[in-house]
């Protein structure tokens, strides 16, 4: 085994401190972390294959020295970060297949421990002085970085040919222990953990993304995209996360929240299609702590294998302009097998039915296909018609019964899952559902002409052969000519003279010298011909 070579201990000068931090900057910018060599006297037989224990613990990371929220698992004994021990251990997995035995001899280092190494190498007083980066500065406190036991056989030149399908890079030429992830391989791994981030295959802006924003330097990964609230000024944008799911199970799912001002929206609405259902989630992206954010109260969701399910997030908001929507990255951590209920047996939630089985009116079923939906469609996301309910009511608080998402008066399950004016979003979020210019708070649920269409999908409301945008005035403050408290859009007789207004020639005036009474109102201006025959 080589060891390094050492140094007589001594005072650093003003001009070894000057190089070291003038180091200690092109560590940063070239993402390189010098580290301690292996340790010293270790008998390359006693390397075994890969141990993970995907217990989490939450810990203080840095990058560039900003401190960040990081999650980590136990590799070989060592803390990981758990998207860096996933991605290792499947890599250890297909080295084991090959007769090499990879092990983690460091992984995750705290503040402390990466300050000492940094000592040592400054003082020359330990650890060999060993080039080290400044505390803050290192990718082993970044999760990025893993140190591996290369001098045990064969590993080195197996990692050389193949650690790069794992999305493995040797980073530090003098060191050939270190090797760092930063995304790529065949994902999968033991501890569940499947991350979608804006700049995955697996996100796309399935509408108006052309207009969304690109905010750099934050968030996961980086970067995220952000968009003000739909409104006439702004596109009406939709992001969507699509996870490759290798296994069917459940899933807790979690939603990250950049440090950003650009994320400023406090109840963004994120909507879940699992295998069964929907679920929607409003999640406070103004609390800006770079960290990920529980999704469904962390209730476990069924996901199939395959990219059927999906998570989504628009623009749609009650808020301001300058409340920004973010769309960063979305984690899906296993939370378990299903339930073991076969099709036919009772259930509560999709989670209680084994397999790929969804539940339906409290019964365990096969997906529906598009003969099992007679005048409505399958949704694929979900394996359910969408002419049921768009979420899952047991998987929403106590009142889910009033969810209302567009916070319109009119429940979701009210307004229904269809898109009436075909303008991309979905009537549970749209504000004006059949597109007549006229708010679906003004316009209700109510059925003034008895034809089986609420008012907030009925271009015509009352029924009068007058389109309801003609007869609004200003849809803020609906006219109503008779003040009978119905705004004339929704009243059959606007005037209130006794003629329903399709029969009458000035559904307005109800004096109309045309409607055979009489009245002061009727009589015609003086010079005018006298009303009627003589």
């Amino acid at each position: 085994m080589r060891v390094p070579r050492t140094r007589r201990p001594r005072s650093p000068s003003p001009l070894l401190l000057f190089c070291c931090l003038l180091l200690a900057a092109c560590v940063e910018a070239q993402y390189i972390d010098p580290s301690e060599a292996p340790p010293e006297g270790l008998d390359s037989s006693a390397w075994a294959l890969s141990t993970i224990d995907c217990t989490e613990s939450s810990d203080t990371g840095y990058t560039s020295g900003t401190p960040f929220p990081i999650t980590v698992v136990t590799v070989d004994g060592k803390p990981v970060e758990v998207e860096t021990a996933n991605a290792y251990y499947v890599m250890a997995q297909a080295a084991d297949a090959a007769g090499v035995a990879i092990q983690v001899i460091s992984g995750f280092r705290t503040w402390e421990e990466q300050e000492y190494l940094y000592n040592c190498y400054v003082n020359c007083n330990c650890n060999n002085c060993n080039l080290a980066a400044a505390p803050g500065y290192s990718n082993h406190q970044s999760g990025h970085a893993v140190d591996l036991n290369t001098d045990a056989p064969g590993v080195l030149a197996w990692l050389n040919a193949n650690g790069g399908a794992f999305g493995f890079t040797r980073t530090v030429p003098s060191e050939d222990w270190h090797w760092e992830w930063w995304g790529g391989g065949p994902g999968g791994g033991p501890c569940g953990a499947i991350i979608v981030d804006n700049a995955d295959p697996g996100f796309s802006f399935v509408q108006g993304g052309d207009d969304a924003l690109l905010a750099e330097g934050a968030g996961y990964e980086d970067d995220f995209y952000y968009q003000d609230p739909y409104s006439a000024f702004v596109t009406f944008t939709v992001g969507q996360w699509v996870p490759e799911i290798t296994e069917t199970a459940l899933y807790t799912l979690d939603i990250y929240v950049p440090d950003s001002p650009l994320a400023a929206s406090s109840e963004a609405a994120v909507d879940i299609a699992f295998q069964g259902g929907h679920v929607i989630d409003f999640v406070d992206l103004s609390n800006n702590d770079d960290d990920w954010v529980e999704l469904a109260s962390g209730l476990p969701l069924k996901f199939v294998a395959g990219t059927s399910g999906n998570v989504t997030l628009s623009n749609l908001s009650i808020e301001e302009p300058g409340s920004w929507l973010a769309w960063d990255a979305v984690r899906w951590r296993t939370a378990g097998d299903p339930d073991p209920a076969i099709a036919g047996e009772a259930c509560d939630l999709s989670s209680d039915c084994a397999g790929n089985l969804v539940c339906v009116a409290g019964t365990c079923a096969e997906p529906c296909s598009a003969i099992d939906c007679p005048g409505s469609t399958c949704d694929p996301a979900t394996g359910v018609c969408v002419d049921q309910a768009p979420y899952d009511d047991e998987l929403l608080p106590d009142d889910s019964e009033n969810l209302d998402t567009d916070q319109d008066g009119i429940p979701n399950n009210v307004e229904g899952p269809g898109d009436d004016d075909g303008d991309g979003v979905p009537n549970w979020w749209d504000h004006d559902s059949d597109g007549d210019g006229i708010d679906d708070e003004v316009e209700g649920y109510g059925d003034p002409d008895g034809d089986g269409v609420p008012s907030f999908l009925d271009d015509d409301s009352d029924g009068d052969g007058i389109p309801d945008e003609d007869e609004v005035g200003d849809p803020d403050d609906p006219t109503d000519t008779d003040g009978d408290g119905a705004p004339d859009f929704l009243d059959e007789d606007s005037d209130g003279d006794g003629i329903p207004d399709g029969e009458d020639p000035d559904p307005l005036d109800p004096d109309n010298p045309d409607d055979g009474r009489r009245g002061a109102a009727d009589q015609p201006p003086p010079g005018d011909p006298p009303i009627g025959g003589g």
